[in-house]
């Protein structure tokens, strides 16, 4: 049974994992064109690192990425994402399936949180037929398999769940919500998918969440497209050489803003010892000025003291000659 877009993880992770998300540094295992890139970043994520296994995902991504604040890489082989170990807060793999190797997807995810940081892992429920990508494990595997890396793993599912609200527009007090599942066919439904919140510490999220999802979702029963893969070698190499042209761009950018902070520092610095030097300047002209005012004052005084001698030369000359 394909998946509705709708009820792929990626659609909702984003709002489901809000609590852990404002501020976070956050990692994205999976496909770089889900969208839910976009959505951490507009719940409150200061960065968003997506590492996809498929590099033409990636250059498509990167050829229409507007957002600063979300970076697309192609996730290597060997695990090696380019960072420091626990680098990340939160850690989001909304479909394990599309991973090269569980197992290594999940070591990578333990390796690149830190102490404190959350890791939301989403795989298909092979029961429910929701498999787009690789064959998914099932419930007591993927357990295991998390469990492995983390001391802490709490499971849920993702169950389909279509509904429509009645809403007293005058009721006095916040109303309590009813759940009515009494029209829904089949009973009890299978989850789509499975999804892990694994830590290191035991970490709750709201144990029973529904999510609106938007209106033009309902419109349409489109499955969600399965991840395309790279056509052949010469497609993977033209990605990845995109995606290598833009991170050169980036960087030239980043050194060009460097360049332009260094001129601008320098500007400063070169007007502000203008100013300290027309101070000195103004200082010095001030300094000669009250100098050349003491100089005339005492000439004046010097002046005055030969007056003053010249007349008592002249009486004491007086008396010399009445004596």
């Amino acid at each position: 049974m394909p998946v509705p877009s709708r009820f792929h993880p990626a659609s909702v992770l984003g709002a489901y994992a809000e609590p852990l998300v404002a501020g976070a540094r956050v990692a994205v295992l999976g496909a770089a064109t889900d969208g839910l890139a976009a959505a951490l970043v507009e719940r409150g994520a200061r960065l968003v690192h997506v590492y996809d296994p498929e590099p033409a995902r990636v250059a498509e991504a990167v050829a229409l990425s507007t957002r600063r604040s979300v970076v697309y890489a192609p996730l290597p082989d060997d695990g090696d994402l380019g960072v420091r170990d626990g680098a990340f807060d939160l850690v989001v793999i909304p479909d394990l399936t599309i991973a090269p190797d569980a197992a290594r997807a999940l070591l990578v995810a333990r390796r690149a949180l830190a102490a404190a940081g959350v890791a939301i892992v989403a795989s298909p429920n092979p029961e429910a037929g929701a498999t787009p990508g690789r064959a998914p494990l099932g419930y007591y595997e993927l357990y295991d398999a998390i469990a492995l890396q983390f001391p802490a793993v709490r499971m849920a599912g993702l169950v389909p769940f279509l509904a429509c609200a009645i809403t007293d527009f005058a009721a006095p007090v916040e109303p309590d919500v009813s759940i009515d599942t009494s029209l829904a066919e089949g009973g009890a439904r299978q989850p789509l998918f499975f999804v892990a919140i694994a830590s290191a510490r035991d970490v709750r999220i709201d144990p029973y969440a529904l999510l609106e999802l938007p209106s033009g979702d309902l419109a349409t029963d489109e499955p969600a497209p399965a991840p395309e893969p790279v056509a052949n070698a010469a497609t993977a190499e033209q990605a990845e050489r995109l995606v290598a042209l833009v991170a050169e761009r980036d960087a030239a950018r980043e050194r060009a803003a460097t360049a332009d902070e260094r001129a601008q520092v320098e500007r400063v610095r070169r007007e502000q010892a203008e100013a300290r030097l027309e101070a000195s300047l103004d200082a010095a002209r001030r300094g000669e000025a009250r100098t050349g005012e003491r100089d005339a004052s005492a000439r004046e005084r010097d002046a005055e003291i030969g007056r003053l001698t010249a007349k008592l030369d002249e009486q004491a000359a007086r008396r010399g000659e009445a004596e």
